[in-house]
């Protein structure tokens, strides 16, 4: 088959490509009108602003090619907007296939943030392009939506419903990025692949796709405990590289709304790190510990900035189910073997954290003497049960677990309740560490960055 995709100013077209390619497809990536005419399948990706790809496609006379195409075309992103009547950003008129407008996010809450990004569940499906795709979840990245319409096939929910799919004659559309939604989004491509030559049967909104196959059937959920991480520098949600406080990327402004997420995809368990508190040796952000767990239920544990007794209640007191104490282990541990006989060996998590073999401290700016499995035995002898392991090298970088160090630690210390943190990248990541062995993961950057399927764990 001969898939082509519109070449033009759009930043996701190389991950298209790539999906393609995981399909079996090597598509023909061009702006020439010939080509595209003639190719048995378009795909119209987009990632940017509207103004900006409106005045590239008309220059190159693109939008009047693309409106002319015959055979089924996927816009994807962007892709969707720009095939809609005008769009708020920029101002501009665009394509002009679906007869409706794209709007701005209007947020009626504090803590509803634009853009909108990470994943959502897809509802009220319908369209062959949406077959066996009831309850999926996919991964989202804008500011501007399309309102509710007669050609919309999926329906999301951020703020308020719009179309996450829409769908007249030839053309299909979505919001999402299929690209980056793992097995689900594959399903989708695949289902736009084999899409029949001519689609022009009208939609009837109150006839939903009929084939509601779970989108995780092919795989097993995985029994290892799943933590999503928060890391809060000056009230934010962010994440470090390598620990590199000047290495920071922030993901949201709200990280409420962020547990609020996890809590929705389904997520039991998080992981909150006051990356202020370690850096100033004491807990900072107790008011944002303390916003989630009034406003989520999640089981959260809690870590960073606590040294003394007066910081360890104050994270109970703001609603932390566990804490993870590591630097207090290492410089006062009569006082660290004090809380554990206080608090109890459930709601103390031990954070070992490792660089180079050694214990390092104080939001991993200076490093102990202290190997790491001398000091799990010191504590373990204590009775530490539950013990977060992150290797600094790892984190952040996207480069996969430090799965062999795990497995050294489970086969010192088969009982313990080990909490690999670090490296994760990808879905697999995650059931490779299941397979070793490893009782539960924690993971953050990866998610963010929309590399774990939702749907193989979930």
């Amino acid at each position: 088959m001969n898939v082509a995709i519109v070449k033009y100013n759009a930043g996701n077209i190389y991950s298209v490509v790539n999906a393609l390619r995981r399909l079996g497809i090597e598509p023909t990536l061009t702006d020439d009108a010939e080509l595209l005419m003639k190719a048995d399948r378009v795909l119209f990706p987009g990632q940017g602003e509207a103004r900006g790809a409106m005045e590239y496609l008309k220059a190159r006379n693109l939008d009047q090619v693309i409106r002319s195409l015959r055979q089924p075309v996927l816009g994807i992103c962007v892709g969707q907007q720009l095939l809609c009547r005008h769009s708020e950003e920029g101002d501009v008129d665009c394509i002009g296939v679906f007869d409706t407008d794209v709007r701005r996010f209007q947020p009626t809450r504090h803590e509803q943030k634009v853009p909108c990004m990470g994943w959502n569940k897809l509802y009220d499906t319908r369209s062959p392009l949406m077959n066996g795709i009831e309850g999926g979840y996919v991964y989202f990245v804008h500011s501007y939506y399309v309102p509710l319409c007669p050609e919309t096939i999926a329906t999301a929910d951020y703020i308020h419903p719009y179309s996450a799919a829409m769908h007249k004659d030839n053309f299909y559309a979505c919001q999402f990025h299929p690209e980056k939604s793992g097995d689900v989004g594959e399903r989708i491509i695949r289902n736009f692949i084999e899409l029949p030559d001519i689609s022009s049967t009208p939609i009837n909104p109150s006839s939903p796709n009929t084939q509601h196959s779970s989108p995780n059937t092919q795989h097993p959920t995985p029994q290892i405990e799943l933590i999503p991480a928060i890391d809060i520098i000056d009230g934010k949600c962010v994440r470090l590289t390598k620990g590199d406080y000047e290495q920071k990327t922030v993901y949201n402004e709200n990280p409420v709304e962020v547990a609020r997420q996890f809590e929705r995809l389904g997520f039991k368990r998080l992981h909150v790190v006051d990356l202020d508190g370690a850096k100033s040796r004491h807990i900072v952000n107790d008011d944002v510990l303390r916003a989630i767990t009034n406003e989520t239920s999640l089981v959260v544990d809690f870590g960073g900035g606590i040294k003394t007794d007066d910081d360890i209640e104050k994270a109970f007191q703001a609603g932390a189910d566990m804490v993870t104490v590591g630097s207090i282990a290492v410089t006062e541990p009569e006082r660290f073997c004090g809380w554990l006989k206080k608090y109890g060996a459930d709601r103390i998590i031990l954070g070992a954290d490792v660089r180079h073999g050694m214990i390092s401290i104080n939001g991993w700016k200076e490093d102990s003497t202290e190997a790491l499995l001398p000091f799990l035995k010191r504590y373990v002898d204590q009775g530490v049960r539950n013990v977060l392991c992150t290797e600094i090298s790892k984190d952040g970088t996207l480069q996969g677990p430090a799965i062999e160090l795990y497995k050294e630690v489970m086969d010192a210390y088969p009982n313990l309740h080990l909490i690999a943190s670090g490296g994760v990248s990808s879905t697999e990541d995650i059931f490779e560490l299941e397979r070793a062995g490893i009782p539960a993961v924690v993971f953050g950057k990866a998610f963010y960055e929309g590399r774990i399927d939702i749907n193989r764990l979930l």
